[in-house]
């Protein structure tokens, strides 16, 4: 964690930031079908270079991530945070990425030198969530030398010395506005549900069951979960459904 610190400029700034109405920030609040909310909780980390803002969000688990979980509600955490940072107006969002609490194991079926070690553990540091894919951002977020690929951020270049959009988890400053905004969207559309005491049993797959304290109370049962689809992580497909320019937004199977 030090060494990426170090190879960047940004610096960490603020800890367990508390959006409370007792906590550093106050909270995001609205109301809508006569009921009032409000968004409360914890940033564990943002890190900041002038008025640019990095959100960093620990995890202890081996999280799953791609961007196009948003269009179903899910993976919405790190946008959130932005989007309760922009309420707040702290500065320019541009980056959100997912930190592993705790130290990456590597397997290995043969003893390996220190170096060998090291270069596989390199392999398994490369962050999960979503950047700014502006050459400066880049530079300022993690500092590489000329032809050397990032080791920390979620991006990949091709021979050509270009960024791989396929390889690659980043939006430009409109999309990555676009993907808060479409947050709030979504956040306004859940309050609504409540609002409207809709209890529709809606799960997106096993992974949202498997933890859930009221699984035993919707009775959801494993053989009426919706299949595992295939995750959506190019950046432009998912503001062209977010914005409705996707067309048929299937393929010939007719799933997303």
């Amino acid at each position: 964690m030090w060494e990426e610190i170090c190879c960047s400029d940004f610096k960490p700034r603020y800890f367990e930031l508390n959006f409370s109405p007792n906590g550093d920030k106050p909270p995001f609040m609205w109301e809508t079908g006569g009921m009032s909310f409000a968004l409360k909780g914890k940033i564990d980390r943002v890190d900041t270079f002038g008025d640019k803002l990095k959100v960093v969000d620990y995890k202890t688990g081996n999280k799953k991530y791609a961007l196009g979980d948003i269009l179903k509600g899910k993976n919405l955490q790190p946008f959130i945070y932005m989007l309760m940072l922009k309420k707040a107006e702290m500065g320019e969002n541009c980056a959100a990425l997912f930190l592993p609490a705790k130290a990456e194991y590597i397997n290995s079926e043969e003893a390996l030198t220190e170096a060998q070690a090291d270069k596989k553990r390199s392999d398994t540091v490369r962050r999960l969530g979503l950047v700014r894919a502006e050459e400066d951002i880049l530079e300022a977020l993690e500092h590489t030398e000329a032809g050397r690929e990032h080791r920390w951020l979620p991006v990949a270049h091709k021979r050509d010395g270009s960024i791989d959009p396929k390889k690659s988890s980043i939006a430009t400053g409109n999309q990555m506005e676009r993907i808060i905004a479409f947050t709030e969207e979504k956040l306004m559309e859940f309050s609504r549900a409540v609002a409207g005491g809709d209890v529709t049993v809606e799960p997106a797959g096993e992974d949202s069951c498997r933890y859930c304290a009221f699984r035993s109370a919707c009775f959801v049962e494993g053989g009426k979960l919706p299949a595992a689809e295939k995750p959506i992580t190019d950046t432009e497909r998912v503001i062209d459904i977010i914005d409705g320019k996707d067309g048929e937004e299937e393929n010939e199977n007719g799933q997303i």
